[in-house]
C-alpha cells in the first residue's frame, strides 16, 4: 500500500460515525476500506495470474 491518505482523517471518522448513529454494528470493519486509496484497493483485489484456472473460464463461455 502506498499509505497515501484518500481522504481527511476528520471526514473518515464522521463517516464512521454515522454508520455506527445508523446502527450499523460493523461500521469500524470499514475503516481500512475507507482509509485505501484507489489503486491500492485495486491491487489488492486483483488475482496473481498463477491462480488463474483458464480451463475453468473457457468451459464456462463455450
Amino acid at each position: 500500500m502506498c499509505n497515501r491518505p484518500f481522504a481527511v482523517q476528520k471526514e473518515i471518522d464522521y463517516a464512521i460515525a454515522l454508520l455506527k448513529h445508523n446502527g450499523d454494528s460493523r461500521a469500524e470493519h470499514h475503516r481500512e476500506s475507507f482509509e485505501t486509496c484507489p489503486d491500492c484497493k485495486r491491487q489488492k483485489c486483483l488475482v496473481p495470474s498463477d491462480r488463474i484456472e483458464l480451463t475453468r473460464h473457457m468451459k464456462e463461455a463455450s
